[in-house]
């Protein structure tokens, strides 16, 4: 399991200067199945749709470059799928809320 804990104080800094409203963790990062190898699985809704992918490419990179390790970015609205849906969310942890 990712210890998310570890970088609270940074993943808040991030967070915060691009206007994210909520990050949630999906994915092996919560579970046993997390290895060395293992990227980060997030899904990000932002305040405001202005410059959304720019600020979504920021925060991939910060992240990325804080965890040292690949991170993937989802937002739950490009998620059609109801049964991915369903999936996904029935094992997140918030990670930052505004």
């Amino acid at each position: 399991m990712f210890e998310f804990e570890k970088y609270q104080t940074e993943i808040n800094k991030i967070c915060k200067k691009y206007d994210v409203l909520t990050l949630t963790a999906f994915g092996s990062s919560l579970s046993d199945n997390f290895k060395v190898d293992s990227d980060v699985d997030f899904l990000l809704e932002l305040d405001k749709a202005e410059n959304g992918l720019v600020r979504y490419m920021k925060i991939k990179f910060e992240l990325e470059k804080l965890f040292t390790r690949p991170v993937d970015i989802v937002m739950p609205k490009a998620i059609k799928n109801e049964r991915i849906k369903n999936y996904i969310f029935s094992r997140t942890k918030k990670i930052y809320e505004a």
